[in-house]
C-alpha cells in the first residue's frame, strides 16, 4: 500500500454508527499508530471513514447527528460496482448486514433471503477489484454461523485470499451488565492462498478477564420515565433486574413495544420501568457524547440501538484486527 497519512474506512450497513465510535476510540487509535507505524511510516491520522452507507432514513439522521463530517449514502450497497467500491480505496470495510434472514421471526430464509442481496453483490465485488480492502469487519446475529450465507461468505473471503478469524462474543466477558452475544468475522488479505479453519472463539487471545461492573453504573439521574402497571407485571414473565446487577436481558428493537424478550426492566424504589434511551446507549458502550435529533422518537431511538452493536466489544476486536 505504500506510504499513507491515514487508514481509509467504508462503513457499510451502517447503522447509526456504533462501529465508527468503536474506530475511533482511544485503543483502537493506538494500536494502528503503534503496530503499523513500521508498515506505514507516515500513518499520523489513524482512521479516517470516508463513507458510510445505509437505507433506512431514521438511523440515517442519528448517524449524521454523530457524525456530521462523514460522507453518508443513502442508497442501495447493491448498486455499488467493483470499479465504484475501487474508487473509495478504503483499507478497512466494516459491515453488520441485516439480521433478519438468519432469525426465526425472518423464517430462516439465509442467502434465498433478498435482504442479503447487497451483501452477496458486495462479496462478488472483492474478487473484481484491483484495490480491495486489506481489512474487513462483520457482526451478526450468533446463528448467521450455521447459516447458508455464512458458507457464501467464507468461500469468498477465502478465494480472495483472507486470513479469517470467527467469534461468538457477549458484553458480560468485558465486564458490562447486558447479555448480547453476537458473531463478528475479521478477515485480513494475504498474499496468495489461505486455508480456512473452522474453529468459533469465545474469547479475544491477549484480553484478560475484565471485572463485572453493576447496572447502577450505567443508570441516568434526570429522565423521566414511566414506570409499568402491576397488572402488566403480574399478566407477562418480564425480565427484572436489580440496580446492583451484573447482567440484564438483550435489548432488541422491540423494547418497550413488548415486555417479554426485547430486554429487561429496571426495579427501583418507585417501582419497575424501562431503561431509557440513553441508559441502553451506555449498557451498548455507547460514549456519553452519542446523540439524536430532537424529531427522533423514543421508540425511534429504542429500535436503532436494537439494530446496533455494542461498542466496547468492536473496539477489542478491531484492536486485534489491525495489528500487522
Amino acid at each position: 500500500m505504500g506510504e499513507v497519512s491515514q487508514i481509509n474506512a467504508i462503513e457499510f450497513y451502517c447503522g447509526i454508527g456504533g462501529t465508527h465510535f468503536a474506530l475511533k476510540g482511544k485503543g483502537v487509535e493506538y494500536t494502528l499508530t503503534h503496530a503499523l507505524s513500521s508498515v506505514f511510516p507516515g500513518l499520523s491520522k489513524p482512521i479516517n471513514v470516508i463513507a458510510a452507507f445505509d437505507i433506512n432514513t431514521t438511523t440515517n439522521s442519528i448517524y449524521k447527528c454523530n457524525f456530521p463530517a462523514t460522507k453518508l449514502y443513502q442508497n442501495n450497497i447493491q448498486g455499488l460496482s467493483a470499479a465504484s467500491l475501487d474508487k473509495f480505496d478504503a483499507q478497512l470495510w466494516t459491515m453488520s448486514p441485516p439480521c433478519q434472514p438468519f432469525t426465526l421471526k425472518g423464517n430462516l430464509k439465509g442467502k434465498e433471503d433478498r435482504r442479503c442481496d447487497s451483501f452477496k453483490a458486495l462479496l462478488a465485488s472483492l474478487d473484481e477489484m484491483k484495490r480491495a480492502p486489506r481489512w474487513i469487519f462483520i457482526e451478526n446475529v450468533s446463528n448467521f454461523y450455521s447459516t447458508s450465507m455464512h458458507s457464501i461468505l467464507i468461500e469468498t473471503l477465502n478465494s480472495v485470499g483472507y486470513e479469517i478469524e470467527e467469534y461468538i462474543l457477549s458484553p458480560v466477558q468485558f465486564g458490562i451488565p447486558n447479555s448480547r452475544p453476537r458473531y463478528y468475522l475479521m478477515a485480513s488479505r494475504k498474499e496468495g492462498r489461505v486455508e480456512y479453519h473452522s474453529h468459533l472463539y469465545h474469547s479475544i487471545e491477549g484480553v484478560g478477564e475484565f471485572e463485572a461492573s453493576k447496572i447502577e453504573d450505567y443508570l441516568s439521574n434526570n429522565e423521566e420515565i414511566e414506570y409499568l402497571p402491576s397488572v402488566k407485571i403480574e399478566q407477562n414473565n418480564i425480565s427484572i433486574v436489580e440496580s446492583s446487577a451484573i447482567t440484564s436481558s438483550c435489548f432488541t428493537k422491540s423494547y418497550t413495544q413488548y415486555l417479554v424478550g426485547c430486554g429487561s426492566y429496571l426495579r427501583d424504589s418507585k417501582g419497575i420501568r424501562p431503561f431509557s434511551p440513553r441508559e441502553v446507549a451506555s449498557l451498548m458502550s455507547f460514549p456519553y457524547s452519542f446523540s439524536w435529533p430532537e424529531h427522533i422518537t423514543h421508540k425511534q431511538v429504542y429500535r436503532a440501538l436494537g439494530n446496533s452493536v455494542n461498542v466496547a466489544v468492536v473496539s477489542k476486536l478491531l484492536e486485534r484486527l489491525l495489528q500487522v
